[in-house]
């Protein structure tokens, strides 16, 4: 995808902050104003979109989807998921407190558990 605007920033507009293109916000897929939890997040996201150079590389930017998903697919509501504690490091960390965390488990742990598993039902 080529890249058509010239500047990315961090912006706030009625509390919530935002990452402008060329002055305009930025939108999720389906056309959701990208309204975000905190100031610091707009930042980093708006150096994703201005690090992009003649060609916009959706793979060099992990927290753009990962902001536009939370707020267009909270599986229950269909609210944004942002709160107090989503996208922090000590949320994000804790993956004991997932309602299915073994798909949050880190990958030597669940290497781990099947080979207990396989172990125990041998």
């Amino acid at each position: 995808m080529r890249r058509v605007y010239k500047e990315a920033h961090a912006g706030s507009c009625a509390g919530a902050h935002q990452v402008l293109l060329d002055g305009k916000p930025l939108r999720t897929p389906a056309r959701a104003p990208l309204d975000l939890p905190t100031r610091a997040l707009a930042e980093a996201i708006a150096a994703e979109w201005q690090a992009q150079a003649e060609t916009v590389w959706p793979s060099t930017m992990p927290l753009t989807p990962l902001a536009a998903t939370a707020i267009d697919h909270h599986p229950e509501t269909g609210q944004p998921v942002f709160g107090a504690t989503a996208l922090s490091p000590a949320a994000a960390g804790d993956w004991h407190s997932y309602p299915n965390r073994r798909l949050a488990m880190p990958c030597s742990t669940r290497a781990g558990e099947r080979q207990a598993h396989s172990a125990a039902s041998a």
